[in-house]
């Protein structure tokens, strides 16, 4: 959202082991060449909205978005917010990064949540409740410094979002979970071969985290079991006893609306491509960065196995998947007879092999007495020899005939 984009945008967030080339402004370009992350849930990708990215929690999902942003940019933001690795190495910035690559501890990524339920304000943690010396004096502890981490707007805009994954995604059964309950934000996250799983998130008041991980070797948390169930799930019975008590002592209110301009996402030229094979016609919209289906045939005049409709066609939301419907080739174009007369227009209709309806409509300029003022299908559309072609043919009004207003008749 900071890169001017929206949380309905889609991307196209099919699995692939071609991921191409990353922007990134302080490390040079990246490629993703030869890494195929997968999902999860198996899941093979669709176009997905970043919304949908992040209430299921799709690898790929977040992947495709990295492709359209600037690395260096996503490590400054995380970096704002308070994440920074457990060694103090800087983050990396790879593709793979924005998985969850760099070795975070609890306490950092609470601190991010914070920030983004703080209406984007970043503080540092503090540990320490009172220092008092050898001779019973207080010494002052050290003070939180905040910073703007994100404008509230953005913040707003992504916790709109966690907020979706608490009540629709990976995160509800940790908030289904919570009693009292307030209005959350949340995340989950699982590494390779669920070797840790998290459970992060935050009301208006705190910020809780809690991680269930290997501290030494390589054990699969799905596949190990404690009396309370699978170790993977455990996150889900932590954190919730964690945060009940946090609402139970600090409560929580209700987040800020999100601004419209976050929800909806741009609308953009889509690329015509009508007529060109379905392969050509892929390229160009996801060039243009748009997703696709191909959705059977369609009759047209285009040649047989080219594209013979598009919808939407002209403006689209940026993301948006275009239908595609290969050409039959048994279409005619309807030849475009506005402006002529009734003869004419009958006349090049039946001989481009269509038959003729028509209709009157009254008109008051002289000139479109007997002229074709409108047709349907409409000039240019494709349908079959033999269909029907109505055409409207002006017919002039009796004198004082055009309504309210006219001269009455007789008093010419």
């Amino acid at each position: 959202m900071k890169e001017g984009h929206s949380l309905n945008e889609s991307v196209d967030a099919r699995r692939r082991d071609n991921w191409g080339q990353f922007n990134n402004s302080c490390e040079g370009t990246m490629s993703g060449d030869g890494w195929n992350p997968k999902n999860d849930g198996g899941e093979g990708g669709g176009y997905w909205s970043a919304v949908q990215n992040t209430v299921n929690s799709y690898n790929t999902g977040f992947v495709a978005m990295a492709k359209q942003l600037d690395l260096c940019g996503i490590a400054k933001t995380a970096e704002a917010l308070g994440v920074h690795r457990a060694d103090y190495d800087p983050l990396s910035q790879f593709p793979s990064a924005v998985l969850g690559t760099n070795e975070v501890a609890p306490l950092s990524m609470a601190t991010a949540f914070a920030g983004i339920a703080g209406n984007g304000t970043a503080c540092t943690p503090i540990a320490i409740d009172r220092i008092v010396n050898a001779k019973g004096e207080e010494v002052a502890p050290p003070k939180s410094e905040c910073t703007q981490a994100l404008t509230p707007e953005v913040a707003n805009a992504t916790a709109y979002a966690m907020q979706r994954v608490m009540s629709d995604g990976t995160g509800s059964t940790s908030s289904g979970r919570t009693d009292p309950w307030v209005p959350m934000i949340g995340k989950t996250g699982t590494t390779d071969n669920a070797e840790a799983t998290w459970m992060s998130g935050a009301s208006t008041k705190v910020a809780t985290v809690v991680g269930v991980f290997n501290v030494t070797g390589h054990v699969n948390l799905r596949d190990t079991y404690f009396d309370a169930g699978e170790a993977a799930t455990l996150r889900h019975r932590i954190w919730p006893r964690v945060m009940s008590y946090a609402n139970a002592t600090y409560g929580g209110g209700e987040f800020p609306q999100v601004k419209d301009s976050f929800l909806n996402a741009p609308q953009v030229s889509v690329p015509d491509v009508i007529g060109l094979s379905p392969e050509a016609a892929q390229q160009a919209l996801e060039s243009a960065g748009f997703g696709w289906s191909m959705d059977g045939e369609v009759d047209s005049s285009q040649p047989k196995g080219t594209i013979g409709a598009q919808n939407p066609s002209g403006t689209a939301s940026r993301g948006a998947v275009i239908s595609l419907q290969v050409s039959r080739g048994n279409g005619v174009t309807v030849p475009d007879v506005g402006g002529m007369s009734q003869d004419e227009a009958e006349n090049a209709l039946k001989s481009a092999g269509f038959k003729v309806d028509r209709t009157e409509q009254d008109v008051l300029d002289p000139t479109q007495d007997g002229i074709v003022i409108g047709q349907s299908p409409a000039a240019g559309s494709a349908a079959k020899s033999g269909d029907r072609v109505t055409i409207t043919v002006g017919k002039l009004a009796a004198p004082g005939g055009g309504g309210d207003g006219g001269t009455p008749p007789g008093n010419d």
